[in-house]
């Protein structure tokens, strides 16, 4: 029965990302010009949004199809984050967490040539009380799974706190914004293979990728982790007539903080999603994320492994602009932030 209710939770949410991907495709239809270029597509930029592992590197599942030689494409994102997870005191890392986080991202890629891509994400990071505590009780009151501490606790409000056995890691109650740790990345092709029974429609891609995280958010704070993180990637994309399959996996090395106490290890994260272009000007997106905890000891909610699924649309709009939206459903519970909503504006120049 719990699961039951877990799913029609789940559901529910997501339903309101499948509305709001309807609506937006719409737009795209009425507005759809046959005579427009048609934008390259990707799928949702969507990362490990727990407001701890926020701090390590991240690689979201990004098509492999490369931004052209010589040509930029400048983006903007946000994404709002909702956690509510706490343990016993009683347990080896007692932690309450219940905030929301909105990260804004401006991103800069830059098409060396046609199989060398650089790379550069500059993220900003504002944690507070937020606006989503009272949507999400009563989705959750409508399915009969309403979480306890909901009800017990104050709506948009801040406590993040953390502690290691009796010993204080972190404790924060206030609201606050400033500078996130620094992404640098390069990207080379590796294969482009057009199939020569379907040579319209019929492509595969494979790229490899290289990044860096840079410590430039301020640690005390929690903005960022205070030390240097490396990872690689593949991502495959398969495009054909109106689809397009997006896989991609990662191992990263984090640095390990002083000041978190608890070890962190290598972990991977990999991905897959499908898109649908159901007009030249929109389509829509479904995809599914695994993310391996950073650390290997503590309690369940920061070592689990976590499962979270995306709906969302993409939408030209036209001027060599693109619109994403959707949002991300955690699948584990325990782990994750509870929902995401991410909204992202992609600028092609050529």
């Amino acid at each position: 029965m719990r699961t039951r209710q877990a799913a029609l939770g789940m559901t529910t949410r997501l339903l309101l990302s499948v509305a709001l991907a309807a609506m937006a495709g719409t737009i795209g239809r009425a507005t759809e010009n046959p005579a427009t270029r048609r934008l390259p597509s990707a799928p949702l930029p969507a990362r490990h949004y727990h407001p701890i592992q926020l701090v390590f590197l991240g690689l979201p599942v990004d098509s492999a199809r490369l931004t052209a030689g010589g040509s930029w494409e400048l983006s903007f994102a946000w994404a709002e984050t909702n956690t509510l997870a706490s343990t016993s005191a009683r347990s080896e890392t007692p932690l309450f967490f219940d905030l929301e986080t909105s990260r804004l991202a401006f991103g800069l890629r830059y098409g060396v040539s046609e199989r060398w891509e650089l790379s550069a994400e500059l993220p900003f990071i504002y944690r507070w009380g937020g606006f989503l505590d009272p949507i999400i009780e009563e989705v959750e009151s409508a399915v009969d799974r309403l979480n306890p501490k909901r009800v017990d606790g104050p709506e948009n409000v801040v406590r993040f706190v953390l502690a290691r056995g009796s010993t204080p890691i972190f404790a924060f109650d206030d609201n606050e914004f400033g500078l996130g740790d620094t992404t640098l990345a390069a990207r080379v092709r590796l294969a482009h293979v057009v199939s020569a029974r379907e040579r319209a429609t019929g492509t595969t891609l494979v790229s490899a990728r290289a990044a860096v995280k840079l410590p430039t958010g301020d640690e005390d704070e929690l903005l960022g982790s205070g030390e240097l993180d490396v990872g690689l990637g593949i991502d495959l994309t398969r495009e054909w007539s109106r689809w397009a399959l997006y896989a991609s996996a990662a191992v990263i090395v984090p640095g390990n903080p002083d000041w978190l106490v608890l070890e962190t290890d290598p972990f991977w994260t990999a991905g897959t999603g499908f898109e649908y272009r159901w007009s030249p000007r929109s389509s829509l997106l479904a995809q599914l994320a695994h993310y391996q905890s950073a650390f290997d000891e503590g309690a369940l909610e920061l070592t689990q492994d976590t499962y979270e699924l995306g709906l969302g649309v993409n939408i030209d709009l036209g001027g060599r602009l693109m619109l994403q939206v959707g949002g991300i459903e955690n699948l584990t519970v325990r782990p994750a932030a509870d929902i995401s909503l991410i909204t992202r504006l992609i600028w092609h120049v050529d």
